[in-house]
């Protein structure tokens, strides 16, 4: 019989995992809702990776056996992506997934979704590098190069943003904080000789 009275040892506490922030939180609801859906990457990861333009003609699909399917809205979009192979494989990387290849599947649902995509802000963009112009050159498509060229300028936007915000963060130097000069000095108020004595100065 188990003792509960006065003398009965404590049950042991159990330790409160440290509160999660909305941040992650939020990115713990997308991972589920793209499991759900049977896609291997949430839809706002896929608009970071690939840009506005690339995300609204494109879909992810499943991941199996390292090959990720992606869906696209025509079959010139799959011919002129598949040239990008590398690159793709390259920006998702960073995600931890085990993908070797990709395979493309027209989808004629992309389509009509692409008229309910919202606009958003303008990002900051940067000039393409000329190996990459060259590349793109091969591109048939004039359509899809801009939107490839696009991509990218917006990628690298994005990264010279935060370098930028990472590089203003930089602590002031100790010169300006210790710089006398930058002190409010605060003097005492002359007295004037018409200012009348105390009574205490009076007393003898």
């Amino acid at each position: 019989m188990t003792q509960r009275g006065p003398g009965a040892p404590l049950a042991p506490v159990k330790p409160r995992s440290r509160p999660q922030r909305l941040g992650e939180l939020l990115d713990g609801a997308r991972v589920v809702s793209a499991q759900r859906a049977r896609v291997s990457i949430d839809r706002d990861t896929w608009r970071r990776l690939l840009g506005d333009r690339i995300a609204r003609r494109t879909e992810p699909g499943p991941l199996s056996a390292g090959v990720l399917t992606i869906y696209v809205a025509s079959a010139p979009w799959a011919q002129e992506l598949s040239l990008l192979t590398t690159e793709l494989l390259q920006r998702l990387a960073p995600l931890g997934l085990r993908v070797s290849s990709v395979k493309f599947r027209v989808r004629q649902q992309i389509q009509a979704s692409q008229a309910l995509a919202k606009r958003r802000p303008a990002a900051p963009r940067a000039p393409l590098p000329r190996e990459l112009k060259a590349r793109l050159d091969s591109v048939e498509d004039t359509e899809l190069r801009q939107v490839i060229a696009e991509a990218a300028e917006l990628w690298l936007g994005r990264e010279a943003k935060l370098s930028a915000k990472s590089s203003a963060r930089a602590p002031r130097s100790a010169g300006a904080r210790s710089d006398p000069s930058a002190r409010s000095s605060t003097t005492r108020p002359a007295v004037s000789p018409s200012t009348p004595e105390s009574p205490r100065g009076r007393r003898r």
